[in-house]
């Protein structure tokens, strides 16, 4: 039996390490396989922040300039300013190569083909090449999770396509015989926590309680998906498989856990890949997919874990077992903490709770200024 802290960093151990090219559309949310340097300069050419006249500083020297072009966002710069002339720029427009300053429109005042310069400005309104973004500089570092501000970065460096960490795939099989005359819940909550690490649910459906079925399809699983989990067949009945089947097909990571509820999980090794067996009871398997899976998938897609954590006084005092950590389901009314937990196979147990207060294993009595981890 293994604590909490000890089954988590053995769950942890398994990571989605493959490489896949996606769209930028399509890369939110993803994470970036390698370091990302920009292989141009942002922007690519020099040009002008304002509407204006590009001149050059010999043309400061003249009492009129005449607009020889006009140049428009988009357009190409391939024309060079004359002596005694100025060229019409937009804002965001290239600008010619021997540009020096421009003049904001409202600086000049304009007569038929020609301007007057009326007004000097400090800078030279000129976005200068590679100003943003210097070529060959890293831009997005290595396991960078990918939001709307890194997207930008990688469109504004003309990447269309990106390297990322393939999303794991992780397939759920419920077992029971029972199952086929209830309502099945296990598979549909657990499916809600892969999607809520990002991860990609496969249900592979409901199997009876017959060992050669089990074990036919455990081995089916782990040849196709990257971590596999079942609910039921973990306690001692006559007919809870599950350990057996694990242990003649594969090496057991974990068996059982110093937690309640969900005492009874354990977890192996099959074929390289990871099979977490959950407890069947309702509420048990689901505070075991917070507890556990929830941090194991996100760092299976190479994404970070995080708590939401808020402070609150419990409604009563909860007693704990030295030694066994607690996962004690509240539910949350002005500011007061009140239980929720109700028995293992109810679903109200922990659908009704706001959060979970983390009563560690060396907490004997909590009441005042706990910490409720909300879910």
């Amino acid at each position: 039996m293994k604590t909490a802290d000890e089954v988590q960093n053995i769950l942890n151990g398994f990571t989605c390490n493959r490489e896949v090219s996606v769209e930028i559309y399509e890369s939110y949310g993803r994470v970036l396989f390698d370091d990302v340097c920009s292989k141009v300069d942002v922007p690519f050419c020099d040009k002008s922040t304002v509407d204006g006249y590009a001149i050059t500083n010999e043309g400061l020297n003249n009492d009129f300039l005449v607009i020889s072009d006009e140049i428009h966002a988009g357009d190409p710069a391939d024309m060079l300013i004359s002596p005694g002339k100025c060229i019409w720029v937009a804002t965001g427009s290239n600008i010619p190569k021997n540009t020096d300053r421009i003049i904001p429109f409202e600086n000049t005042i304009n007569s038929e083909n020609t301007i007057r310069i009326v007004k000097m400005t400090k800078n030279s309104n000129i976005f200068k090449k590679g100003t943003d973004i210097p070529k060959n500089t890293k831009v997005l570092d290595k396991n960078t999770l990918i939001d709307e501000k890194a997207i930008g970065i990688l469109a504004s460096i003309g990447m269309d396509n990106i390297n990322v960490y393939d999303t794991p795939k992780v397939a759920i099989l419920s077992v029971g015989s029972e199952l086929s005359e209830i309502n099945e819940v296990n598979s549909k909550t657990l499916t809600a926590i892969v999607k809520k690490a990002g991860c990609e649910p496969v249900f592979l459906g409901v199997v009876e309680d017959n060992v050669e079925k089990i074990t036919s399809a455990i081995k089916n699983a782990v040849l196709q998906y990257d971590i596999v989990v079942t609910s039921g067949g973990t306690s001692k009945g006559k007919k809870d498989y599950m350990f057996e089947i694990i242990s003649s097909i594969g090496d057991i990571l974990f068996h059982k856990v110093k937690s309640i509820p969900g005492m009874p999980i354990f977890a192996g090794k099959v074929s390289e890949k990871p099979v977490i067996c959950l407890p069947g009871n309702v509420a048990s398997c689901l505070v075991c997919g917070y507890a556990y899976l929830l941090p194991m998938f996100l760092n299976a897609a190479h994404k970070t874990f995080k708590r939401e954590l808020v402070t609150a006084d419990l409604s009563e005092e909860f007693n704990s077992e030295l030694g066994i950590k607690h996962y004690f389901p509240v539910k949350l009314k002005d500011g007061i903490a009140y239980p929720a937990f109700r028995g293992s196979n109810m679903i109200t147990s922990i659908a009704n709770a706001d959060g979970l207060v983390d009563v560690s294993e060396n907490e004997v009595k909590v009441r005042k200024n706990v910490k409720i981890w909300l879910i």
